[in-house]
């Protein structure tokens, strides 16, 4: 078993057909406007490239973030699962994935710095993605929340005037 991607969202949907849909995808750091702060959702999305003898077995899945310290931030899920069979016979060559999207949620961070968001299958670590925590400055806060620009007036409705309504 291979991790093939592993990426995070603003939210993830892998249904059991083989697609994946990604919303805001390539998150890499969470810019947030005051400490302690809850993260309302992350969507996470990993791609397994599997061999044919993997299919049909029970694996434990396993997701742990943690600060810049190592410590653990919050409960992540943790599950077991059988890997699927495809939909399809493979051709010669084809390889194997095996998709999961997971959106979560309720997330606490309590530290700015350099946080590390790591997938293992079976206590075996396969990848981790560094996820930064930034405090926005108030400067920063005004602009990402500032209203946007007034638009130009519109030019007048000539042919409204020409041709009042009946």
């Amino acid at each position: 078993m291979l991790l093939n991607a592993f990426l995070l969202a603003d939210a993830v949907s892998a249904p059991p057909d083989g697609k994946f849909y990604i919303h805001g995808g390539g998150l890499t750091r969470l810019a947030v406007p005051f400490l302690p702060f809850p993260i309302p959702q992350i969507g996470v999305f990993v791609r397994l490239e599997v061999d044919p003898e993997e299919i049909g077995r029970t694996y434990e899945f396993r997701f742990k973030l943690t600060d810049p310290d190592g410590s653990p931030v919050g409960v992540l899920p943790q599950f077991e699962a059988p890997l699927p069979e495809g939909q399809l016979p493979l051709e010669t060559g084809e390889q194997r994935f095996v998709v999961l999207g997971m959106n979560i949620g309720g997330i606490m961070v309590g530290r700015s710095g350099l946080h590390q968001l790591t997938f293992s299958v079976d206590d075996d670590v396969l990848g981790s993605v560094p996820l930064p925590v930034v405090v926005l400055s108030e400067e920063q806060l005004r602009a990402q929340f500032a209203p946007p620009p007034a638009l130009p007036a519109a030019p007048p409705n000539r042919a409204a005037r020409r041709h009042p309504p009946r």
